[in-house]
Formats: structure tokens, C-alpha cells, sequence
């Protein structure tokens, strides 16, 4: 089967040497003609990360003689048992933050997941269960199955334990090729703190938002998960020794964390997470401003705020900027408007991902017992 592509010349290179690189028309979301030479294109969004937490409510009931605190306490030793034994290599001993059991499983076809068993604190949920959707083949689907299989016991399917789970971390990646993470401007009213992390000789590569809290300290501990990050993907994969997914484009990834506490069943009803917030292109066909005042315009707003950096301005850039808001050529475009979120039936609609939301709406009691259910 042949797959359609786009060819997308790298703005970035001299013009004169310019690759042409292949894009899979089916992930592209929109392309948009920036200028007569640079096209940015952007890409449908996927999950990247999917926290899954449960307890087994609404599900233990279903076999006859078992209680709850009987049953997760003989997985629990169960879990720590094939932590410490060497005959599953498949599935091996991590760390995952409030249990005290971590298991990694490697999954057939590429990708892992990871299970952490026997909560730390009583308010957390019996298990967790994390894995990237769009790593996750049918392939990957059977091996986790059986992983679970092979640790809890066979007493209860992981598919019926779907039924009572919980989404609590959702990762939506949104792929901007073709466009640096220096050329993009980000703004929302409810960004706290910004933490931005960069190069000497590169620039930036790394943005941090922060959404504003109640009772917060006046200072940003970076270490805590950010509310969006915008990164440049393809260093992270060089850094990483891995190939860059499109070769010498741009890679700019726009990801938004998300903290919910929804069934997984109802994953596709997500709302459209960037409301209140814009990602604008800052290539633009007419500049407002001479180039090189247009780029020290933007790094000055970024590091100083939008205010501080207009008041360094002299007064025709000034009306410049203020003629600016007339002339479509001159304004900033938003990559991730509602449009986009028009192809999320697609990034839960992988077909792993779409099997495992197809087993959550079945109801527990007909999966006990049922081997079916264990793929």
C-alpha cells in the first residue's frame, strides 16, 4: 500500500541547497503558506502519555467469594514477587512515584507501559497503569494483556478493570514542522510563571507555562510538570541518538498536560484544551517591522514582556506595530485554533486505543471468566 505524501522544502536551509522533505498526508492537520518560500505545516494531534488509574470498584463484585482488600493485597504480592524474579524479562522492576511496586513491560512492536502496584498513600488508586497510545500497536495491546495476566494472577482481566478506570494525566502533542520554537509566540491570560530553558549556541529549546493557583508561592519550582511545554523535538531525538522523524525540518511540539479525573470510557468527549490560549507564527508574509527589528522586537517581549519591549520602540515602529492590526499579512495567525480540534476522533481513534475504549464500555461482569477479554 503506498502512502501519499506532501513535500515540504526546509526553510531553513539556503535556498540554493533546500531539501524537500515527505510528510504522510493523512497526519497533516492544515499547511500554511507563511511567506512565497515557507510553508509550516501542522500536524493532527496525538496522545503522547495516558495515566489510567483504578481500584477495581464496580468490577471485584463480579467473582463470587472475593473482597477487595483480599484480592489487591495478593496482587500486590504477586506484583512485588515478579519484580524480584528473573523469568519474565519482558517485565522488569522500575520506580513509579507514590507505589511502592514499579513494573516495567516492554511491549511487542515497540513502546512500554508500566504499572505501579500497592499505593503509598491510602488516597491513591489499587493500580496505575501508564503507556503512549500512539506507540501502542494491537501487537503491543496482546503483550500488556498478557503482562497483566502473568502479575495479577488471571482472576480478573485488565479488560474488565477498564470499565472502573480513571484518566488522571492525558499528554495531547500537537507537531509544528517547519517552523522553529524561536518562531513561535505564545501567549494566554492565565500563564503564571513561564520557565524557559536554552541554549548557549542554539537558542531556546525548551518553554515551560505555568497556569496560575490558588495560595502559590511567589516562585516556580521547575521540577513540577508544566501546564503546556514547547520543545524542539528534534534535538530531543538527536540528544536521544535516535534518527530526527523528518530529517532536517523543524520540529516544534507543542504539548498540553492534562490533569483529569474523567472515565476512560469518555475519553473523546476531552474538550478543546487550548481555550484562552495562542501559539502564533511569527514568519510572516509583511513584518511589521524591518526583519532583524522584528525578531529583536519578539525575543525582547519574550524575556522583558510585550509592554516593556513596544516601549523600546521608536515611534514610527511604533505605528508601524499599530498598522500592523489591519493587514492580514502583518498579524500573528494562531496554529492551534478549534480547527485543529476537529481530528481528535482520530487520536482516539488509533485502533489500539480504540479497542482498549471499546472494552471500558463492556460491562465487567460480562468479561469474568472470559478469555476472550484477555486478547
Amino acid at each position: 500500500m503506498t502512502t501519499s505524501t506532501i513535500n515540504i522544502p526546509d526553510a531553513y536551509s539556503f535556498p540554493s541547497n533546500s531539501p524537500e522533505i515527505g510528510v504522510e498526508i493523512e497526519r497533516v492537520c492544515k499547511v500554511i503558506e507563511a511567506t512565497a518560500t515557507h510553508k509550516i505545516v501542522v500536524l493532527k494531534p496525538v496522545i503522547d502519555k495516558l495515566r489510567l488509574t483504578f481500584s477495581g470498584l464496580g468490577v471485584i463484585q463480579h467473582v463470587d467469594g472475593l473482597q477487595a482488600e483480599a484480592y489487591w493485597s495478593g496482587v500486590h504480592q504477586l506484583a512485588n514477587y515478579v519484580a524480584q524474579a528473573t523469568d519474565e524479562p519482558s517485565i522488569t522492576p522500575c520506580s513509579v512515584e507514590g507505589y511502592w511496586t514499579g513494573l516495567r513491560v516492554e511491549l511487542e512492536g515497540g513502546g512500554v507501559a508500566t504499572f505501579g502496584f500497592n499505593p503509598r498513600n491510602a488516597k491513591n488508586a489499587a493500580v496505575r497503569l501508564e503507556f503512549n497510545p500512539s506507540r501502542l500497536s494491537p501487537a503491543g495491546l496482546k503483550s500488556l494483556f498478557a503482562a497483566w495476566n502473568s502479575i495479577e494472577g488471571k482472576n480478573i482481566p485488565l479488560a474488565a478493570h477498564l470499565t472502573s478506570a480513571r484518566v488522571s494525566r492525558c499528554d495531547v502533542a500537537l507537531d509544528v514542522l517547519n517552523l522553529r520554537l524561536a518562531d513561535l509566540f505564545v501567549h494566554s491570560p492565565a500563564v503564571w510563571k513561564v520557565w524557559m530553558c536554552s541554549s548557549m549556541t542554539d537558542g531556546v529549546q525548551t518553554i515551560n507555562f505555568y497556569k496560575g493557583a490558588k495560595n502559590q508561592s511567589p516562585f516556580l519550582d521547575p521540577k513540577k510538570r508544566a501546564n503546556v511545554i514547547i520543545y524542539d523535538k528534534r534535538e530531543e531525538r538527536l540528544a536521544m541518538g535516535e534518527v530526527p522523524e523528518f530529517g532536517s525540518l523543524a520540529h516544534t511540539r507543542i504539548e498540553f498536560h492534562l490533569n483529569k479525573t474523567s472515565y476512560f470510557k469518555n475519553l473523546a468527549n476531552t474538550q478543546f484544551p487550548a481555550k484562552d490560549w495562542v501559539f502564533c507564527r511569527t514568519v510572516l508574509d509583511e513584518p511589521p517591522l524591518k526583519a532583524d527589528r522584528w525578531k529583536t522586537f519578539l525575543d525582547s517581549a519574550r524575556f522583558r514582556g510585550y509592554a516593556a519591549a513596544e516601549a523600546l520602540l521608536d515611534e514610527d515602529e511604533k505605528a508601524a506595530l499599530d498598522l500592523a492590526h489591519s493587514n492580514p499579512a502583518s498579524q500573528f495567525q494562531d496554529l492551534f485554533d478549534k480547527s485543529v480540534w476537529k481530528h481528535w476522533p482520530d487520536a482516539v481513534g488509533v485502533p489500539a486505543l480504540a479497542l482498549l475504549i471499546e472494552l471500558a464500555s463492556v460491562h465487567p461482569s460480562e468479561m469474568i471468566g472470559q478469555s476472550k477479554f484477555a486478547l
